[in-house]
Parts: structure tokens; sequence; C-alpha cells
């Protein structure tokens, strides 16, 4: 098992609700509903964040110094907006973490094909070193685990891809629920892998690293039905689901996937593709995404809210898409 969090760890997440409850209680007093979600955004509910303790909560950020962590909290329950590396693949490792830093996003969740190749552990402690120092959290592995192939290959792919979790220091592992849609996957091989996301799940929950699925198209996970059968017939505490809307999902249908699904959902990949693969501004979907972060925000749950891919794959966009992001996570806490 991982150690428990560092105290500077539990201030960033604002999981604490008995300690350093500063400036944020008079301050929400006298805020009019604007300027309280900005305080929401800024501080928690109840001013969770001991500002006296900067060096401790705040990264040092000099291209972006007024940005602080920015997660939301309503109840028990954050939404943390972070980025997806895949976003820049191209990119090396510190330019993806001064990117996100400079965005005023919380953490990354680090891709396995580029950035932080399953079974380099070494790779993956510095990435590790480096996002931390930047005031940044690992909030997750996105691997490509795929559940399929020959058991030995599976089994050491596996241990390799869990190796570089532990290494990371990622709560999360995200697989892909095999290789095929729902529809061309015959009964025999949906149980051999439901039964190896299932012993996946236990064996992960070893080390402390919950499975999430990867919510996508020519997998298991490509319509709802699917989706909530195989979370049923797994049926383990440590398996949770991404959610995104599918290609060319209008609001309606995508919001009531993401209801049905909500109970089992940690992370949702955030990102504007429409009419089908054309990727536009975040903003430009703004219908679809006020109503998914106040079916979120309305949860009693933690999720993050991870950008993934930006128009043109241009970095000089991050700035624009995040900050669409953090408003509608902060519009989202003040309702």
């Amino acid at each position: 098992m991982r150690p428990a969090a560092s105290a500077m760890t539990r201030h960033a997440r604002g999981r604490d609700h008995g300690e350093h409850r500063v400036r944020g209680e008079a301050a929400q007093r006298e805020a009019k509903p604007a300027e309280l979600a900005l305080l929401l955004v800024t501080y928690g509910p109840v001013g969770l964040l001991d500002l006296s303790d900067s060096s401790a909560i705040l990264p040092s950020r000099p291209s972006c110094p007024e940005l602080p962590l920015l997660t939301v909290t309503r109840g028990d329950a954050m939404i943390r907006p972070g980025l997806c590396s895949v976003t820049f693949r191209a990119l090396p490792v510190e330019e993806v973490i001064a990117l996100t830093a400079d965005a005023g996003l919380t953490g990354i969740e680090w891709g396995g094909d580029v950035h932080v190749p399953a079974g380099d552990t070494q790779t993956a402690q510095r990435v590790r070193a480096l996002t931390q120092q930047a005031g940044l959290e690992v909030l997750s592995y996105g691997s490509y685990l795929r559940l399929t192939g020959p058991e030995d290959e599976h089994d050491a792919e596996v241990e390799a891809v869990l190796a570089s979790a532990s290494a990371l220091g990622a709560p999360r592992v995200r697989i892909w629920a095999g290789d095929s849609g729902s529809a061309e996957v015959d009964e025999q091989a949906r149980s051999v892998l439901t039964s190896r996301l299932r012993a996946l799940c236990e064996r992960a929950a070893a080390d402390g690293i919950e499975i999430g699925l990867e919510h996508h198209r020519g997998t298991l996970t490509d319509d709802l039905g699917s989706s909530l059968r195989l979370l049923h017939e797994t049926d383990h505490p440590s398996l949770r689901t991404y959610w995104q809307p599918n290609l060319g999902q209008g609001t309606a249908e995508a919001v009531a996937d993401l209801r049905q699904l909500l109970p089992q959902v940690s992370t949702v990949h955030v990102f504007s593709w429409w009419p089908w693969d054309e990727r536009i501004p975040l903003a430009q979907r703004s219908d679809l995404w006020h109503e998914v972060f106040a079916v979120l925000a309305a949860d009693e749950t933690d999720h993050d809210a991870l950008l993934e891919f930006v128009p043109d794959d241009a970095p000089r966009l991050l700035p624009r898409e995040a900050e669409t992001l953090r408003t509608l996570v902060a519009e989202a806490g003040a309702r």
C-alpha cells in the first residue's frame, strides 16, 4: 500500500474539514453569488486552505502567479480540473507540466504511451517528482492495458502497468475494456474479459490503486447498456469508470447516459468534438458541459475533470480551454 497522503496533499485536496478554516467563512458570508463561485474555487466552502502557509499550498507559477490550485468543493465532494498528457504527446514532460501549471489546473493524468511507458519505473519516479515540484498532483495513469492477448503476456503487462502506476504515485489506472465493440464480442470472450478485469481490480487493490474503465467506442464500454453490464458483472469495489460524450451524441442523450453511470464515475474526459470528430473550442458546446458539471456538482463523490485534446493540438490554446473549464467548474460549484 502507498503511504498516507502528506499534510500538504490533504490541504490541497481540502478533505479535512476540521483544519485551517481561514478567511473562508467570513468571506462567504459577505460574498455575492458570483463572488461566491470564485471563493469556492479558491478556498472551498469553509475556507479549507490555510493561506498563511502558502508555500505548502500554492505552487510557484512565475508566468501566471495569480492562479491558485483550483478545486471546487460542494459538501464533501470535489471537482478537480486537470489535463491528460496525451493532449500534447509530442511535447516533453517538462513542457506538459509547465503548460498545466500556467493554465491553473490542479494535476495531470500521465499517459502510458509516450510520457510514462509501462514498466519504466525510473521514468515514472522522475515524472512524479517533477509533477510534485511544480505543485501539481498526479491524478491518474492513462494506460493502454486492454485485457486481451495470451495469458502470460497479459499478466506481464498487468505487472508492468501497476509497477509504473505505483512509482508514479497514481491513485487510479485507466484501462480499456478490450479492443472490439460490444456488438462484436461473443459471450465467451466477454466472460474472459470480465474475469480478467475482476482479477486486475483485486491485484491493483493490493497496491491501493483504483481501476477506471475508458468510456470509448471499439470496446465493451461503447454504449450505456454494455458499460453498466460490465460494471455489474465485474462487481468489484475498486472498479470505477470514466465518462465522455460519444462522438456525435447530443446533449440530452449524453447527460442521460452520465446520470445512469454517475454512481461509478470517477473521471470525466472534457473536450468538444462536433459534429463528429472535429475538434472545436470547449465553449462551443457549453450547453453540454454546463449540464455535465451541474450533475457532477450535485453528486457526493469526488470527480476529476480532465481536458483531453484541444483544437489543432495547439499548446497556445490550452490557457483559453483551461479558463473555460475553470469557469464551468466554478459555476457548477455556485449552483
